[in-house]
């Protein structure tokens, strides 16, 4: 038995009826942060401005969030 690699939700054809605005399952929103967003990635910067990339990095604290 051959399983189809198609989608089995519902598509935007399906639920389109004339000139009604309702939810697009295929269309989604940008303004939502899952989306991914247009462009290239961008790399975080590990080095802060005015930092010595060079300077060897602190030893790790595991109690450092709770000291005042």
């Amino acid at each position: 038995m051959a399983h189809s690699n198609t989608p089995a939700g519902p598509h935007s054809s399906e639920h389109s009826s004339g000139d009604e605005l309702a939810f697009d399952p295929d269309s989604p929103d940008l303004a939502d942060p899952q989306v991914d967003p247009i462009g290239p990635a961008k790399a975080p910067r590990d080095v802060k401005p005015g930092d010595n990339p060079k300077a060897p990095a602190k030893p790790y604290d595991p109690l450092g969030d709770l000291k005042p």
